[in-house]
């Protein structure tokens, strides 16, 4: 589990401050200004009035006054917090619907200008429906539409 997710899941309101994230420390009376920070980029935090830092094991193990060993034990069994970080990953964007359209408007302007070259254009077709069986990214994308769009044109400009 993260620093910040474990700082925030004890209701300690946190405040970005640029790169960092700040709020009052919960292991003294911090009662002027906030001097808990953390850091996201190393996933550890620092106290500048009682001198306290470490990982997001530590201040676990602080918060529930146990063991560093136990508090590692505790959180690695947990897996709630894996369980959240899958659930937010999403899927790859898929570009063939993209694809699709943008070929089909395509294919219709060369029929419609070139209907003697039909037998090309649905060689062609089948060429794009062959590529798209699967989910392909922007960068395959691009270069579909790109070489489509490129023998559409010799088929439309060829006598």
């Amino acid at each position: 589990m993260k620093i910040l997710e474990l700082v925030e899941k004890y209701g300690l309101e946190i405040t970005k401050q640029g790169n960092l994230y700040v709020t009052y420390c919960p292991f003294h009376k911090d009662e002027h200004r906030p001097n808990f920070t953390v850091y996201e980029d190393t996933d550890s935090y620092y106290c500048y009035t009682c001198s306290k830092g470490g990982d997001a094991i530590d201040f676990f193990a602080r918060m529930e006054k146990i063991t560093y060993s136990q508090a590692k034990h505790r959180l690695y069994s947990d897996l709630s917090s894996l369980r959240n970080r899958i659930n937010k990953v999403q899927a790859p964007k898929c570009y063939n619907d993209i694809v699709n359209l943008q070929v089909s408007r395509q294919f219709r302007s060369v029929i419609y200008k070139r209907p003697d070259r039909l037998a090309e254009v649905m060689k062609v077709m089948a060429y794009v429906d062959s590529m798209l069986i699967r989910d392909i990214t922007q960068d395959e994308a691009i270069d579909l539409v790109s070489e489509v769009s490129s023998r559409l044109n010799s088929i439309a400009q060829s006598v």
